[in-house]
């Protein structure tokens, strides 16, 4: 519920001037209700410049080898840094009065590093979305929908505004399931498809039902479910489980964030900070900070100071966004659209590569520019052009700029296949 706007009820009738493809001879009335929305890839990067404009050090692309321990006559000597790889093999130690595992469905991984054994906090569930062209659907704000045959119920959203009151697409999900797979590669299947389509297709009544060839889009992603102490979230549902975070503290003091959900991470940042300060106190590294408690709750986000939402660029960058304008005004090629069919610019990418740390053309193709996520044709299409345009920020030769399309280029046809699966 948005501040200061109650739900109420709707007439069946109104509810069908939002969604006039719902089948009317099933719908008696509705309710309307008000809620929140982010693009999540852009709130996790503002939240790592927010850091940095705060003092913070960033490195993208390295993964942990190892956790540093200091000498002890206990087994379990105290974390005091961890050994790090870069993205091109480069090795070096990082040091610190306290390590804090963040790392979501790798959490465990983490966690057996330090304790050894197979350390079991975290029961991973997937949850998927597919795109599809808005015209088949056609509604103006984001509709709920229920599973048939399931106690669940999908989100229905309308996405990226012509300004004429239509959309280009509207993405469907998402989905809860038990996921048994490799961690680093969570992929939307043909199941989670067709799960998606049945429900959708049970809700709207068009003049043919909506296929598989209809999805230009899918992506899929794993939560970290807390497992409780007594094993109960072994068991069950994943849609059942509750989204409560849990903070943990091992013998040698790492501290470890697991579980929760994007709508409690100041909360979940609250908790984490404030317990690794307590790790500080108590091996007298204290003075090195003065803080007391972790202060997120009154802190503004990178670029937060501007609120037009109907902007593109500004819904995106917020208060950057002009120096995205600055850019094409020095270069109007930079104006142009960067894929077809869809709203990003060239200077998007160009910004992109030069302010948001880029490394890899997916990168700027599916994270910091969502579009394999809503017209994987139409991306792949544009990856040449603009590996070609992102090049010269970072240093990319001819051969560079092969590899990154040929890797994108598998990229989008490994999600194909999967679908297919």
């Amino acid at each position: 519920m948005a501040r200061g706007k109650l739900h109420r009820r709707l007439r069946a009738k109104t509810a069908l001037a939002h969604m006039p493809t719902m089948r009317a001879d099933k719908l008696s009335s509705a309710y309307l209700y008000f809620d929140a929305e982010a693009d999540d890839a852009r709130l996790t990067l503002a939240l790592v410049q927010s850091a940095v404009s705060r003092g913070a050090v960033a490195v993208n692309y390295c993964s942990v080898t190892g956790l540093l321990k200091e000498s002890s006559q206990n087994a379990t000597g105290r974390i005091v840094g961890a050994s790090v790889r870069t993205h091109e093999g480069e090795k070096f130690d990082v040091r610190a009065g306290v390590v804090v595992n963040a790392t979501g469905v790798w959490g465990d991984a983490m966690r057996q590093m330090d304790v050894g054994g197979n350390s079991v906090t975290i029961r991973p569930a997937k949850g998927i979305h597919i795109t599809v062209p808005w015209e088949l659907v056609q509604n103006d704000i984001a509709v709920v929908i229920p599973v048939p045959g399931d106690k669940r119920s999908l989100f229905v959203v309308p996405h990226m505004p012509n300004g004429d009151g239509t959309y280009r697409y509207t993405y469907v999900g998402t989905t809860d399931t038990d996921y048994q797979g490799s961690i680093d590669d969570p992929q939307c299947t043909q199941d989670d498809i067709d799960y998606c389509l049945r429900a959708l297709n049970k809700a709207v009544s068009g003049s043919r039902a909506i296929t598989r060839d209809d999805v230009v889009g899918t992506w899929a992603g794993l939560r970290p479910l807390v497992v409780s102490s007594d094993g109960e979230a072994v068991k069950g549902r994943t849609a059942d489980l509750s989204r409560r975070h849990k903070v943990i503290v091992s013998d040698s003091g790492m501290v470890t964030i697991t579980g929760g959900k994007l709508t409690t991470y100041r909360k979940m940042a609250e908790h984490t900070v404030d317990t690794a300060l307590e790790q500080l106190r108590k091996h007298t590294v204290a003075p090195r900070t003065r803080a007391k408690r972790c202060s997120t709750k009154r802190l503004s986000l990178h670029g937060a100071t501007s609120r037009d939402r109907d902007n593109h660029l500004v819904s995106r960058f917020g208060s950057h966004a002009s120096t995205i304008r600055a850019m094409v005004a020095g270069d109007a090629s930079l104006g142009a659209p960067l894929i077809e069919g869809l709203p990003y610019l060239r200077a998007e990418a160009v910004y992109a590569a030069r302010h948001e740390l880029v490394v890899t053309l997916d990168d700027v193709l599916s994270r910091r520019i969502r579009g394999l996520l809503y017209d994987r044709g139409a991306t792949a299409a544009a990856a040449e052009a603009t590996a070609r345009l992102i090049a010269q920020e970072l240093g990319w030769d001819e051969a560079r700029i092969n590899s990154e399309v040929e890797k994108f280029s598998e990229i989008c046809a490994h999600e194909v296949a999967a679908a297919r699966a």
